[in-house]
């Protein structure tokens, strides 16, 4: 009787192990590469005002992935989602990058109105390197609504940098400034 109620359980034991287990591991492979949106971020890309949901129509981005890009050119997409949960693309360019590179980044991109906007950056050949969504809730005159509408998405100064080699420059500040 004894042995039947250990055997039980160490099998309840085992099948909740197994399950906090694999929610670890999805939670880790989740947190690979993403976006993070924001109102500005710092010279060391630490982003300011961090949010999925802004009032205003320009907004800062940090695409990020645990892995170098290992491309040398990438493919930056803007979808936008209709009230029905349809997407429409309404931006895509090619843009060339150093293959080293595991961020891009983007300050004050203008959004051309109020709505949901997937931001998607893929490799040529398809692969996804990292998607987010933001939501653009301004609140504002019917003046600088059209004026925001007329925004352009031509010619974004899509930025990037290897983490590494920007955490090792502000370390070096940091060491030197110290006396």
């Amino acid at each position: 009787m004894k042995e039947q109620r250990w055997f039980i359980f160490f099998k309840r034991l085992s099948v909740s192990l197994a399950i906090m287990l694999m929610c670890f591991v999805t939670s880790a492979i989740a947190a690979e590469s993403g976006f993070f949106f924001c109102k500005d971020f710092s010279d060391d890309l630490t982003p300011i005002d961090a949010s999925d949901e802004f009032t205003e129509n320009e907004v800062s981005w940090i695409a990020y992935s645990n892995k170098p890009f290992n491309a040398s050119s990438i493919v930056f997409t803007i979808y936008k989602r209709d009230d029905n949960g349809s997407e429409s693309m309404i931006h895509r360019e090619k843009v060339d990058i150093r293959p080293a590179w595991n961020n891009l980044f983007l300050k004050k991109m203008p959004f051309p109105g109020d709505g949901i906007y997937i931001l998607s950056i893929d490799k040529e050949d398809g692969g996804n390197i990292a998607e987010g969504t933001v939501t653009i809730k301004a609140i504002k005159s019917p003046e600088a609504e059209a004026s925001s509408e007329a925004a352009s998405l031509d010619n974004l100064d899509i930025q990037g940098a290897e983490l590494k080699r920007l955490f090792d420059s502000f370390k070096l500040k940091a060491t030197h400034g110290q006396s």
